[in-house]
């Protein structure tokens, strides 16, 4: 079997793949403005094209219910308020 790929692994193949196009920004999915600060956010509008939203909680346990709710919900909430600011936005993934 093929050995999983750590994240950053992952990350250098994407940026091989799309070299000059893909931008990795940290954020936290449960936070307004997906707790990226405000300069960064408004450079992001002006240049964003495509987005790609993967944040996920898949821990099903009944103790997490409400931090696993909040966090698929409220943040892909976030993440299409985020969205609906990228001026240059053509597609979600």
């Amino acid at each position: 079997s093929t050995p999983s790929l750590s994240h950053d692994q992952r990350l250098a193949h994407l940026e091989r793949l799309y070299p000059g196009r893909l931008h990795v920004v940290e954020g936290d999915v449960c936070l307004p403005g997906l707790g990226i600060p405000d300069r960064v956010r408004h450079e992001l509008a002006r240049e964003v094209d495509s987005l790609w939203h993967f944040a996920a909680d898949t821990r099903f346990e009944p103790l997490l219910e409400e931090l696993v709710f909040h966090t698929n919900l409220q943040g892909t909430r976030n993440v299409l308020d985020f969205a609906r600011k990228l001026r240059t936005l053509d597609r979600i993934h």
